[in-house]
Protein backbone atom coordinates (compact mmCIF):
# COMPACT_ATOMS: atom_id res chain seq x y z
CA UNK A 1 0.00 0.00 0.00
CA UNK A 2 2.73 2.24 0.94
CA UNK A 3 5.62 0.58 -0.92
CA UNK A 4 6.69 3.45 -2.87
CA UNK A 5 6.38 5.82 0.70
CA UNK A 6 8.55 3.46 2.02
CA UNK A 7 10.93 3.13 -0.51
CA UNK A 8 11.60 6.91 -0.83
CA UNK A 9 11.84 6.95 2.94
CA UNK A 10 14.35 4.17 2.86
CA UNK A 11 16.57 6.09 0.34
CA UNK A 12 16.49 9.21 1.86
CA UNK A 13 17.11 7.63 5.60
CA UNK A 14 20.15 5.96 4.16
CA UNK A 15 21.41 9.19 2.11
CA UNK A 16 20.64 11.03 5.84
CA UNK A 17 22.66 8.76 7.02
CA UNK A 18 25.40 8.67 4.82
CA UNK A 19 25.90 11.85 5.11
CA UNK A 20 26.34 11.56 9.00
CA UNK A 21 28.55 8.60 8.60
CA UNK A 22 31.00 11.03 6.18
CA UNK A 23 30.56 13.69 9.29
CA UNK A 24 31.77 11.03 11.32
CA UNK A 25 28.82 10.27 14.10
CA UNK A 26 29.33 6.78 13.17
CA UNK A 27 32.30 4.14 13.03
CA UNK A 28 33.52 3.30 9.86
CA UNK A 29 30.68 0.78 8.20
CA UNK A 30 27.83 1.16 10.54
CA UNK A 31 26.17 3.34 8.19
CA UNK A 32 25.21 1.35 6.28
CA UNK A 33 23.77 -1.31 8.44
CA UNK A 34 22.16 1.78 10.41
CA UNK A 35 20.03 2.48 7.12
CA UNK A 36 19.17 -0.76 6.79
CA UNK A 37 17.92 -1.37 9.93
CA UNK A 38 15.96 1.86 9.84
CA UNK A 39 14.66 1.27 6.34
CA UNK A 40 13.12 -1.88 7.57
CA UNK A 41 12.14 -0.91 10.99
CA UNK A 42 10.53 2.24 9.58
CA UNK A 43 8.29 -0.29 7.24
CA UNK A 44 7.66 -2.60 10.22
CA UNK A 45 6.38 0.35 12.55
CA UNK A 46 4.20 1.45 9.38
CA UNK A 47 2.48 -1.71 8.90
CA UNK A 48 2.18 -1.52 12.80
CA UNK A 49 0.56 1.71 13.03
CA UNK A 50 -1.85 0.43 9.88
CA UNK A 51 -2.72 -2.44 11.83
CA UNK A 52 -4.10 -0.12 14.81
CA UNK A 53 -6.55 1.46 12.30
CA UNK A 54 -4.34 4.92 11.66
CA UNK A 55 -4.03 6.31 8.50
CA UNK A 56 0.05 6.67 8.41
CA UNK A 57 -0.51 8.61 4.99
CA UNK A 58 -2.23 11.36 6.61
CA UNK A 59 1.30 11.83 8.89
CA UNK A 60 3.97 14.44 8.88
CA UNK A 61 7.61 13.69 8.87
CA UNK A 62 10.21 16.21 10.22
CA UNK A 63 13.41 16.52 8.20
CA UNK A 64 15.06 14.59 11.10
CA UNK A 65 13.06 11.84 10.50
CA UNK A 66 10.10 12.07 13.09
CA UNK A 67 6.34 10.92 11.99
CA UNK A 68 4.04 12.60 13.72
CA UNK A 69 0.21 11.30 13.27
CA UNK A 70 -2.69 13.33 14.78
CA UNK A 71 -4.67 10.94 16.09
CA UNK A 72 -6.88 14.00 18.28
CA UNK A 73 -6.19 17.34 17.56
CA UNK A 74 -5.75 19.31 20.89
CA UNK A 75 -7.64 22.60 20.94
CA UNK A 76 -5.27 24.04 24.02
CA UNK A 77 -1.93 25.82 23.61
CA UNK A 78 1.26 24.44 21.13
CA UNK A 79 3.92 22.63 23.18
CA UNK A 80 7.12 24.35 23.44
CA UNK A 81 10.67 22.88 24.39
CA UNK A 82 10.68 25.32 28.15
CA UNK A 83 7.10 23.12 28.82
CA UNK A 84 6.56 20.50 31.62
CA UNK A 85 4.11 17.95 30.54
CA UNK A 86 1.34 15.87 32.13
CA UNK A 87 1.09 12.73 29.39
CA UNK A 88 -0.11 9.11 29.21
CA UNK A 89 1.47 7.25 26.80
CA UNK A 90 2.51 3.73 25.03
CA UNK A 91 5.81 2.48 23.68
CA UNK A 92 6.78 -0.04 20.98
CA UNK A 93 8.86 -1.31 18.90
CA UNK A 94 8.80 -1.36 15.75
CA UNK A 95 7.50 -5.15 15.23
CA UNK A 96 4.68 -4.07 17.99
CA UNK A 97 6.19 -5.02 20.97
CA UNK A 98 4.90 -2.77 23.90
CA UNK A 99 8.25 -1.69 26.43
CA UNK A 100 6.44 0.91 28.48
CA UNK A 101 3.06 2.40 29.34
CA UNK A 102 1.87 4.74 31.99
CA UNK A 103 -1.23 3.17 32.16
CA UNK A 104 0.22 0.05 33.30
CA UNK A 105 1.21 -0.07 36.92
CA UNK A 106 -0.68 2.63 38.89
CA UNK A 107 -1.97 4.13 35.82
CA UNK A 108 -0.63 7.54 36.54
CA UNK A 109 0.04 10.20 33.59
CA UNK A 110 4.10 11.06 33.35
CA UNK A 111 4.64 14.83 33.90
CA UNK A 112 8.54 15.37 32.88
CA UNK A 113 10.18 18.86 30.98
CA UNK A 114 9.60 18.48 27.78
CA UNK A 115 13.39 18.16 26.81
CA UNK A 116 13.64 15.13 29.38
CA UNK A 117 12.84 12.76 26.71
CA UNK A 118 14.92 10.90 23.90
CA UNK A 119 15.25 13.54 20.94
CA UNK A 120 12.62 11.69 18.68
CA UNK A 121 9.79 11.79 21.56
CA UNK A 122 10.94 15.54 22.52
CA UNK A 123 10.17 16.50 18.48
CA UNK A 124 7.02 14.94 18.46
CA UNK A 125 5.62 16.39 21.46
CA UNK A 126 6.25 19.92 20.25
CA UNK A 127 3.71 18.93 16.93
CA UNK A 128 1.17 18.38 19.79
CA UNK A 129 -1.21 20.99 21.28
CA UNK A 130 -2.89 20.64 25.25
CA UNK A 131 -5.72 17.81 24.75
CA UNK A 132 -4.73 15.74 21.75
CA UNK A 133 -3.65 12.45 21.15
CA UNK A 134 -0.86 11.73 18.28
CA UNK A 135 1.36 9.01 17.07
CA UNK A 136 5.10 9.10 16.88
CA UNK A 137 7.63 7.06 14.71
CA UNK A 138 11.28 7.95 14.71
CA UNK A 139 14.49 5.97 14.05
CA UNK A 140 17.12 4.55 16.95
CA UNK A 141 19.28 7.55 16.13
CA UNK A 142 16.47 9.91 17.79
CA UNK A 143 15.91 7.30 20.39
CA UNK A 144 18.09 5.16 22.73
CA UNK A 145 20.83 5.21 20.14
CA UNK A 146 23.97 2.49 19.48
CA UNK A 147 23.53 1.22 23.20
CA UNK A 148 19.56 1.41 23.20
CA UNK A 149 17.85 0.42 26.61
CA UNK A 150 18.53 -3.38 27.93
CA UNK A 151 16.72 -1.78 31.33
CA UNK A 152 13.28 -1.70 29.16
CA UNK A 153 14.58 -4.04 26.28
CA UNK A 154 14.57 -1.63 23.69
CA UNK A 155 17.82 -3.12 21.23
CA UNK A 156 20.55 -1.11 19.65
CA UNK A 157 19.30 1.50 17.26
CA UNK A 158 15.34 0.31 17.20
CA UNK A 159 12.60 2.35 15.84
CA UNK A 160 10.19 3.35 18.50
CA UNK A 161 6.53 3.89 18.09
CA UNK A 162 4.98 5.72 20.88
CA UNK A 163 1.02 6.93 21.33
CA UNK A 164 0.74 10.19 23.46
CA UNK A 165 -2.28 11.30 24.45
CA UNK A 166 -1.77 15.15 25.99
CA UNK A 167 -3.48 15.84 28.93
CA UNK A 168 -1.83 19.22 29.94
CA UNK A 169 0.76 21.54 29.95
CA UNK A 170 1.99 22.36 33.57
Amino acid sequence: MHESRSSGIALAVAALLTLAGASGCFAEGETAAFAEQDARERKAAIAFAESRGLDISKAAESGTGVWSLAIEPGEGPQVQSSDTVKAHCTGWLADGTKFWSSHDGPGKPMVNAVTGFVKGFTEGLQTMKAGGKSLFIFPGRLGYGPNGNPRAKIPPNATLVFEVELLGIE
